[in-house]
């Protein structure tokens, strides 16, 4: 049976300090495969405050280009491991391995994402009658992403990878 205690927070595996464990069954087969921690209040706590500190550090004063640089590495490492992803993928939702396999278009929807970040005017000079406005987009803050157990990695994607690229910090659950 796969196991991972802790959670992913501020670059590495942390502990959960609760002793609440969540069993990842198949639907299709109904059998347990999996148990993983849950988070409880202080942890979702710990992982907030280590995304603001991200915002407020490196992470919202990176270049487009430098986000845009780290998403196009996650898109490549997804892809490395596309095999693990699909396993993954289909013994969590009792989809047919093959819809697995190929990451459900995961990879060109992160392509598709720094396509769009591309297109997005994060700064411009606005002209009209009363003179000249310089309009720059700014990260807004923490993103707090919940996604549904069905398509989860596809659902994960479309929530952080546009929120990466335009310098906000995301939270998953």
């Amino acid at each position: 049976m796969m196991t991972r205690d802790g959670m992913y927070v501020d670059g590495q595996w942390r502990r959960t300090a609760g002793a609440s464990r969540c069993t990842v069954v198949d639907p299709h087969t109904e059998e347990p495969w999996g148990e993983v921690s849950c988070a409880e209040a202080a942890e979702v706590d710990v992982a907030v405050s280590a995304a603001e500190r991200a915002l407020r550090g490196p992470w919202a004063r990176m270049s487009l280009d430098e986000r845009i640089a780290i998403v196009l590495r996650i898109r490549d490492l997804l892809e490395a491991r596309k095999a693990e992803f699909a396993l993954l993928h289909t013994r969590s939702m009792g989809a047919l391995h093959k819809t697995g396999h190929f990451l459900g278009g995961v990879p060109e929807l992160i392509t598709m994402s720094v396509a769009a970040a591309r297109s997005i005017a994060f700064e411009y000079l606005r002209r009209d009658a009363s003179g000249n406005t310089l309009i720059t987009r700014q990260p807004v803050g923490v993103v707090a992403a919940i996604v549904p157990w069905n398509a989860p990695l596809r659902s994960e994607i479309k929530k952080v990878i546009p929120a990466l690229l335009c310098g906000c910090t995301v939270v998953v659950k």
